[in-house]
């Protein structure tokens, strides 16, 4: 008798060792598959970050070059203008710099 409650306590014992193991393997199975979507959400994000990034700076890259274009036309129209404005932006900076 002592025999079979021994046997039925191990055996019980077993049982929920083999359950828990179970929910265990479930829930580990569970997290490394939100872990994968939480990785690939991860890269699609940082992906489309280094996508946005590389169109601002197309068209920082393409205004910058249309305002260089511009201010170079201008210069070839008007060269004196130009030298008188270049000239007098000096002499405001120059001043700038000695204040300090």
């Amino acid at each position: 008798m002592v025999h079979t409650a021994t046997d039925k306590a191990a055996h019980a014992a077993h049982e929920t060792i083999d359950r828990v193991s179970d929910k265990a393997a479930r829930v580990e199975e569970q997290l490394r598959d939100t872990a994968a979507h939480a990785a690939e959400r991860a890269r699609e994000a940082r992906d489309q970050a280094a996508e946005r990034a590389r169109e601002a700076r197309d068209q920082a890259t393409e205004q910058l070059r249309a305002g260089v274009d511009s201010l170079t036309g201008y210069i070839h129209k008007n060269p004196v203008q130009a030298a008188a404005i270049a000239f007098a932006a000096g002499i405001v900076v120059s001043a700038l710099l000695r204040r300090n």
